[in-house]
């Protein structure tokens, strides 16, 4: 982890291990991913890049719900044909800001996952989906260095 040197910052600490049972809680509409064995490589994989990604030490009793929300974010930016069905759309076409069903109308909003004109230039990965955007509220209240994308 490249932020063990940055003054100010705690001391990196090792996470508690990842709890499937949080993230039912937290992301009831991916819940079946945990038990959807051919997606194990995936999760794990999300999972080992988003403890990466966050600073326990700083998030202490958030880091249960951060973790959680850059797992599903991952997952949504890996697969974005679960974006719809769980209301957290993907940066494949930008972030769905409407929908309408008759005369079928998609609207995006770019601006989010822009990385030049995003809302904040740090949290542009996160931007993209519903559970990035989710993240970044919840991390932004210790300060932007909870999250630290590498």
């Amino acid at each position: 982890m490249f932020y063990s040197n940055l003054n100010g910052l705690p001391q990196p600490m090792d996470p508690p291990r990842f709890s499937k049972k949080d993230f039912e809680i937290y992301i009831p509409k991916l819940a079946w991913v945990m038990k959807e064995s051919s997606l194990k490589p995936l999760l794990d994989k999300a999972i080992k890049k988003s403890q990466e990604r966050l600073n326990y030490g700083i998030l202490q009793t958030d880091y249960d719900e951060a973790i959680c929300l850059a797992v599903a974010h991952f997952i949504v930016q890996t697969l974005p044909e679960y974006a719809v069905s769980t209301d957290s759309d993907s940066a494949v076409g930008g972030v769905m800001s409407s929908r309408s069903v008759g005369q079928i109308s998609y609207n995006y909003d770019i601006d989010y996952t822009m990385p030049v004109g995003a809302k904040d230039g740090w949290a542009s990965y996160w931007l993209g989906t519903g559970y990035g955007r989710r993240l970044v509220n919840l991390v932004t209240n210790r300060g932007f260095v909870g999250l630290i994308v590498t």
